[in-house]
């Protein structure tokens, strides 16, 4: 058979079963519509618009053209047909040209109450049992630098604060335990080295804080962590 006769054969296929090419082609672009809408690329009057137009478009057609009943199994066939041939290539490249467009100009985003996803765009199964906490996440290159050592331009205070006692703040020793709090995450350190204008602290755990970040400094003091100074990261530059 020539590819001639081959193509012709295939279109006369497709102009009988094009019903159930379409719906499989409508059931892929649903899904790609939803996905676009909870991902926060699509906003959900276009979803609903795009969702109920098209099946209405394909029913015209089919009461216009009669098509004859056909059995199920030929139905599914071509659904799946339709969805993997026609569905996902056409609309994947239509969503991508109109609405995923790297040139497009960016505009302000309104989130829309739905979950976690109204917070930030990631999906929600990484969040699960709160396996997310006291951690940083995003794309690659983006995230601060992971620090296991830092330097710090350390500020005491004159005073121990939260201490019922007027104590005078003494200087960091060398191998003191200290508590380091970065926003509003907790880290150890010990203090390794002891410079002119800074120390040395290993962190543990490690973080990754930005550079203009401020530390609170914290010591023991009559068995609990008193808030003695602040530190900054030391330009080294």
């Amino acid at each position: 058979m020539k590819l001639k006769e081959k193509i012709k054969n295939f279109w006369n296929e497709f102009k009988k079963h094009w019903l159930w090419v379409n719906i499989g082609a409508y059931m892929m672009i649903t899904m790609i519509n939803w996905t676009g809408f909870f991902l926060g690329s699509i906003k959900f009057e276009i979803a609903l618009l795009i969702t109920l137009i098209y099946p209405l478009i394909i029913l015209t057609i089919f009461y216009i053209r009669k098509s004859k009943f056909e059995t199920t199994i030929y139905k599914i066939v071509w659904i799946v047909c339709g969805g993997i041939a026609l569905g996902f290539p056409i609309w994947g490249i239509i969503f991508f040209v109109l609405i995923g467009a790297p040139w497009a100009p960016l505009y302000e985003a309104h989130n829309i109450l739905r979950g976690s996803i109204s917070i930030l765009i990631l999906v929600p199964a990484y969040g699960v049992a709160a396996h997310l906490i006291g951690n940083l996440v995003g794309r690659p290159d983006t995230l601060p630098e992971i620090l296991h050592e830092i330097e710090f331009k350390v500020n005491l205070l004159d005073r121990v604060i939260g201490s019922e006692q007027m104590l005078r703040v003494h200087s960091l020793k060398h191998n003191e335990k200290l508590l380091l709090v970065v926003g509003t995450e907790k880290t150890g350190g010990t203090v390794t080295k002891i410079l002119k204008d800074s120390v040395i602290i290993k962190l543990n755990p490690p973080i990754c804080p930005a550079e203009d970040f401020i530390f609170a400094i914290s010591r023991i003091i009559n068995r609990r962590y008193r808030l003695i100074g602040y530190g900054e990261i030391a330009d080294n530059n």
